[in-house]
């Protein structure tokens, strides 16, 4: 009979001290081999986190780049819809008469639209139509003087005295 109770027995192999030593040390083997996986996994977690909180700031930026562009967009969509309602102009005709505040000739409206330089000749003249002006300059004081008024109403600028 061994010299051990049945409990001390348990604790013993509980910790070891009863196995062979080719067991127990396979054993601490197998416990290096977790433990250095471990902190494999630990460098990786860490990495994996690293690249989240770029990819975060990344979109962060996109976002905000979005929103910004979205903005203007609409900052511009309301300005040609004003200009459509207060003049009778389509959606086209309104971008053209800004281009034209602007001081552009039909080469500049053509390139900066994306239409060919006979059709911005076209919604020019149905700009100036509309207007009732025979003047792309007059046209364009028209314009400004509808944005100028726009801002006023929108508390951007103070009036004029």
């Amino acid at each position: 009979m061994s010299p051990l109770t049945a409990s001390r027995r348990r604790i013993a192999v509980r910790l070891g001290l009863g196995m062979p030593s080719k067991v127990a040390s396979e054993l601490r083997e197998r416990l290096a081999a977790l433990l250095a996986s471990d902190d494999a996994l630990q460098r990786e977690r860490f990495d994996l986190m690293q690249r989240i909180r770029q990819s975060l700031v990344e979109l962060r930026a996109q976002h905000s780049e979005a929103g910004s562009r979205a903005l203007e967009e609409t900052r511009a969509a309301s300005t040609t819809e004003r200009l459509a309602t207060r003049f009778g102009f389509t959606r086209r005709e309104a971008e053209v008469a800004l281009l034209l505040a602007g001081g552009s000739p039909n080469a500049a409206i053509a390139h900066v639209l994306g239409i060919s330089e006979h059709t911005a000749r076209h919604h020019t003249r149905h700009v100036l139509l509309k207007l009732g002006l025979h003047s792309r300059a007059r046209a364009g004081a028209v314009v400004l003087r509808e944005l100028a008024a726009r801002a006023v109403d929108l508390g951007l600028i103070e009036h004029p005295s």
